[in-house]
């Protein structure tokens, strides 16, 4: 996965309390730290928060730490950031939701909600979320167009993410017109326009006769 090597910075270190990845030097993506409080005071929110990333280059843990000790929250603290989807913004600034409230996610650019799969979770009665399912899936394209007289490279790969690109080139005799390449879009199709292969070109390769004047 080409997100594995995004780092974190560490996860912040909390009052009366620790994390498991006080011995690590390094967090990459994936990596997920969790939080205990010390005697005699109790964890409010979140116990463990992992090193995510929204745009695929930078590394940010999925939500704020839990507290320790203190004045006990009377509902959820902001829900877990998802990579395949992000909060209503009814509930986007929201910091705190009282217990039995509910929010709901909008998929990202470039996924589509699982038909039949709710995107919304609960704040429950111990003061953490319900699990967050995967209600969204990423779109693909279709193989790419064939076109008359040329084909593309790469046919032996068979999936097609958004940000993917694929060259075309022409069968011998024919020359490509337009542009060579065309991309999978966040909508699930290819871009336009398709290239084109056009004009035989054997004439190019025809000797030429030199021309003899008499005289």
């Amino acid at each position: 996965c080409a997100s594995a090597g995004i780092p974190c910075k560490p996860p912040p270190d909390i009052p009366n309390g620790k994390h498991t990845g006080r011995l690590l030097d390094e967090f990459y993506f994936g990596t997920s730290v969790t939080y205990t409080c010390n005697r005699g005071y109790p964890l409010h929110g979140e116990p463990s928060i992992y090193c995510t990333t929204r745009d695929g280059k930078n590394g940010e843990w999925s939500g704020p730490p839990p507290q320790c000790g203190g004045r006990v929250v009377s509902g959820c603290n902001a829900p877990t950031r998802l990579v395949f989807a992000e909060l209503k913004k009814p509930y986007s600034n929201q910091t705190v939701f009282p217990v039995g409230s509910t929010v709901e996610y909008v998929c990202q650019p470039g996924y589509a909600q699982h038909l039949g799969m709710s995107p919304a979770i609960t704040c429950l009665r111990n003061r953490t979320w319900s699990g967050a399912l995967e209600f969204c899936k990423m779109l693909q394209c279709p193989s790419p167009p064939n076109i008359k007289n040329g084909q593309y490279e790469n046919k032996d790969v068979k999936v097609f993410i958004p940000g993917v690109s694929v060259k075309y080139y022409c069968d011998l005799g024919y020359v490509l017109t337009g542009k060579t390449t065309v991309s999978c879009l966040t909508s699930g199709t290819w871009s336009l326009p398709y290239p084109r292969c056009e004009g035989e070109l054997d004439h190019l390769h025809k000797p030429q006769h030199p021309k003899w004047r008499s005289g």
